[in-house]
């Protein structure tokens, strides 16, 4: 019952206590005193002993109270002093219901909390991420903290995990393209191994037939479906059925709400069955600075397909594209290297005929010649005649020709000089169809077709020509059937240059359609001459400046009445312009009706036939949206950036400190350069007892992975070496491994494990027993003994985590006696594995090697000294391979 009364309670019974025995021993001395017949001496000693007494009483019940307060009191410290070394001790047992057993249930729940939050960091050590834990309050630092770290670990991995299966499609894709230069081939392949890759049911490729300039169709190269090759044929228009549409709209079409018509409208693959997702992919890539369509990729499956399915097909949608567009250049290279060397030996045979031609001629003129002679006289009045005619012939705007109903030209006027380029003898004889198009000479056969099934008929017809130069020109030849008149005998071509007049035609359809442009452009378009006059201005200033395009038509810019500054920088841009006769791009605010724009600003200068500034076209963007982005991204940019800022302090306080591994190795280094800004790479010490424990660790990746999985085996590493007594270095490894597997659910077919590790070399060191022991995952330890032999102590070739071995064994772990001025350097693989030098090849651990035996006798300062400036002279300016770590001492 007393143990239920408040401390202050009792402080009251205990002076009530004392002053009931002082009151009372008052009152026995009074009543003493009044008696007379006591003697004063005996009454001395009464008091005397009453005092005694009461003196005695009092001690007594003050020394009882004390224990009362003094026991929980010291129980409570006992505990606190406990908590404050780490450890979690037992529940206290509850011994009173005042402040003390109030303050004893608080320190007993906080205890029962630490318990429980001890226990969930340690399931998240184990991998156990679906451990159930809650808070003790909304306020528990710990506890929130602890179950941010798990959802993030488990986020990471996720990403990683698909990561890395995208990254492996693409790797077989590529495999794949390069197996073959056959189209229909590589389709069939593609499509096989897109369609099981992704889990569809059917899948189809489509290629861009782009022969026909007028009408391009996607048509269907390979189809798979149900695990086999289907023979489907189909095609699709642009902006045809969801294929079309994809091609036209240049973007991904993921489906999950099939139209019931749709089978049977728009799909050339799916037969009678309805699927439930249907995904359509343009292939395309960038050709110059233009994204172009080639074709099409199709799947339809009875699920809906991942995110991750449809970014992978859309990362190999612009390889697979890019490789249609290589093969498709190389089958139209082979047929024009076949024509060509078609046409040269058709060439070659027309020219022997021209030769045994020339020597006929030649036979015949010598026997004309004899002729001649008595018609001399004659001939001269013809000559005149001819002479006259060869002029007006010389000078006319038309080339007249005669051809055989074979196409030999028997007779070319000589204007052909002037127009053609050719002398009347380079084409007299000859077929001058090689110098004709290939559009155009299925022109000119069908007009000779034409000309003979239809004598009385004249046809005219257009084609490009090849001048004798190289200059090709357009002609208007008009033919007509003159093979029954007897002054001709042949075939009456007329030809006429008609190069300026269609040059003329086109830049007139070419400044209609500019005008309709500029018209309908979502810019504003104005065109100035010299004098900063506007002669143009589209009706896009209606909405900047709120006025007609009438009001600015024909004003100067002193006579606008818009916003001051947009003038002048507009006057700055046009003076710049015409002093410098060179484009200038530039940015300016634009106050308008809608708000304060900005506006990137394109002044083309226009050059009249003497080569000076005309006019000059401003061609004004709005790109307010794009720099609002532009700024959002910088913001999001800095974030990320203080992040990862703040991982590294993290990291880095869990590092050993350069004056520690001084402490204990005075002759040693360790050279540590992360490849970002936090490492996948970390050294790792411990020391306990007289053991020495320390090692260079590489885990998976770099970055913010990398340094994610450093931060589990750091713990991991601790926990091991301290829950141990005597453990080698081989038996650490194992148990790390075992961690490692567990803590990424590496041990089981959970989609949420990854198969992420680390390598290691890890020695533990006895300077009084003179002994080094060591074990390594994938990373030798190099041994110089004093005397300058070099020893290379190879580590295991499996790693820590990232799956299992099928012949896996334990780590060994290898003991070395040392002696004074023995040496010992390990590194992570990104010293080794970093690129550079003359042939851009990698370091390698011969050259590490080299450097080590070639410097017996430096310190270890000058050991890193001379691996860091090897490493910076190797690396040049090639990137950083990954993060690099060595370290070295000397015993």
């Amino acid at each position: 019952m007393f143990k239920n009364i408040k401390i202050g309670t009792k402080i009251t019974a205990l002076v009530l206590s004392i002053v009931v025995l002082a009151l009372a021993t008052t009152i026995i001395v009074i009543s003493h005193l009044g008696d007379k017949s006591v003697p004063a001496e005996q009454i001395q000693y009464y008091m005397v002993g009453v005092s005694v007494i009461i003196l005695l009483l009092a001690l007594v019940i003050t020394v009882l109270f004390s224990r009362f307060l003094t026991r929980p009191l010291m129980t409570l410290k006992t505990t606190m002093g406990l908590l404050g070394q780490g450890v979690l001790p037992e529940k206290i047992k509850k011994s009173s219901e005042d402040e003390f057993g109030e303050m004893t249930e608080t320190m007993n729940r906080l205890v029962e909390g630490l318990h429980k939050t001890a226990d969930f960091a340690h399931k998240i050590g184990e991998g156990e991420f679906e451990a159930e834990f809650k808070p003790m309050s909304q306020d528990d630092m710990l506890g929130v903290a602890l179950l941010n770290m798990r959802d993030s670990i488990q986020e990471s991995a996720k990403r990683d995990e698909e990561r890395n299966w995208i990254v492996t499609g693409v790797a077989e894709i590529g495999n794949i393209l390069r197996s073959t230069n056959e189209l229909e081939e590589l389709s069939d392949k593609v499509v096989s191994y897109l369609t099981g890759k992704i889990g569809a049911i059917q899948g189809a490729l489509y290629v861009v037939n782009d022969e026909d300039e007028g009408r391009f169709m996607l048509e269907m190269k390979a189809s798979y479906a149900y695990n086999k090759k289907k023979y489907l044929k189909a095609q699709f228009r642009f902006a045809e059925g969801l294929v079309g549409q994809a091609a036209a709209e240049r973007d991904t079409i993921l489906r999950t709400e099939i139209p019931d018509t749709y089978v049977t409208v728009t799909s050339g693959l799916l037969g009678d069955r309805k699927p439930k997702c249907l995904l359509v992919v343009p292939l395309m890539t960038v050709i110059g600075s233009e994204k172009v369509v080639y074709g099409a990729l199709e799947f339809a499956g009875f699920e809906k397909f991942s995110s991750r399915n449809v970014q992978f097909i859309n990362e190999v949608s612009e390889i697979i594209a890019r490789t249609v567009f290589n093969i498709k250049v190389n089958e139209k290279t082979s047929r024009l290297l076949e024509m060509s060397q078609r046409q040269s030996q058709e060439l070659q045979e027309q020219q022997e005929i021209l030769q045994q031609n020339a020597e006929e001629m030649q036979a015949t003129q010598e026997e004309l010649k004899r002729a001649n002679t008595a018609l001399e006289y004659q001939v001269e009045q013809v000559v005149h005649a001819q002479k006259r005619l060869q002029k007006l012939l010389e000078n006319a705007a038309e080339v007249i020709m005669i051809y055989e109903k074979d196409r030999t030209i028997r007779y070319a006027s000589p204007s052909v000089n002037r127009i053609l380029g050719y002398s009347q003898e380079e084409l007299i004889g000859a077929d001058d169809m090689a110098h004709v198009d290939e559009a155009g000479r299925e022109s000119i056969t069908k007009m000779f077709e034409d000309l003979l099934a239809n004598p009385g008929q004249k046809y005219t017809v257009q084609y490009s020509y090849y001048r004798k130069n190289g200059e090709q020109i357009w002609l208007e030849a008009t033919g007509s059937n003159l093979l029954h008149d007897p002054a001709i005998e042949g075939i009456l071509i007329n030809s006429t240059d008609i190069t300026e007049r269609l040059r003329a035609e086109r830049e007139q359809r070419m400044r209609s359609q500019m005008q309709s442009l500029s018209e309908n452009s979502p810019d504003l378009i104005i065109r100035f001459n010299k004098e900063g006059r506007i002669f143009y201005i589209n009706p896009m200033i209606e909405v900047y400046a709120g006025q007609r395009k009438e009001t600015f038509e024909q004003k100067s810019l002193d006579e606008l009445t818009i916003n001051t500054s947009v003038v002048d920088a507009w006057r700055s841009v046009l003076n710049q312009v015409i002093e410098t006769q060179e484009k200038v791009n530039t940015e300016i605010d634009f106050p308008s009706t809608v708000g304060t724009r900005v506006m990137d600003i394109k002044a083309i200068p226009e050059f009249n036939d003497q080569g000076t500034v005309e006019s000059v076209l401003f061609v004004l963007g709005d790109i307010t949206e794009r720099k609002m982005t532009e700024i959002e991204i910088s913001n999001k940019n800095k974030k990320i950036s203080e992040s990862i800022n703040y991982a590294k302090r993290i990291q880095g306080a869990i590092l050993p400190a350069n004056q520690l591994i001084k402490s204990v190795f005075p002759d040693a280094f360790i050279l540590y350069k992360p490849r970002d800004v936090v490492s996948g790479d970390f050294p790792w010490f411990m020391q306990k007892g007289d053991d020495l424990y320390i090692a260079a660790v590489d885990c998976t990746g770099h970055g913010v992975p990398g340094a994610l999985i450093s931060l589990i085996g750091y713990f991991l590493l601790n926990n091991i070496t301290e829950s141990g007594e005597n453990i080698l270095p081989g038996e650490i490894l194992d148990r790390l491994d075992r961690g490692v597997t567990a803590t990424l659910k590496q041990d089981s077919n959970d989609e949420g494990s990854t198969r992420d590790g680390m390598d290691i070399a890890l020695c533990k060191i006895n300077l009084k027993e003179n002994v080094l022991q060591y074990a390594g995952a994938h990373r030798p330890l190099y041994f110089l003994q004093a005397g300058g032999e070099l020893v290379e102590i190879k580590g295991d070739k499996f790693p820590i985590g990232g799956g299992q071995y099928k012949d896996r064994t334990n780590f060994v772990t290898t003991t070395i006696q040392l002696n004074s001025g023995d040496s010992a350097f390990f590194c992570s693989d990104g010293f080794p594995d970093q690129f550079g030098g003359p042939d851009n090849r990698k370091f390698s651990p011969k050259r590490i090697r080299d450097l080590i035996t070639g410097n017996p006798s430096a310190s270890m300062n000058q050991m890193h000294t001379i691996f860091d400036r090897e490493f910076e002279g190797w690396r040049g300016d090639t990137k950083q391979t990954d993060d690099v770590l060595m370290i070295g001492i000397r015993f």
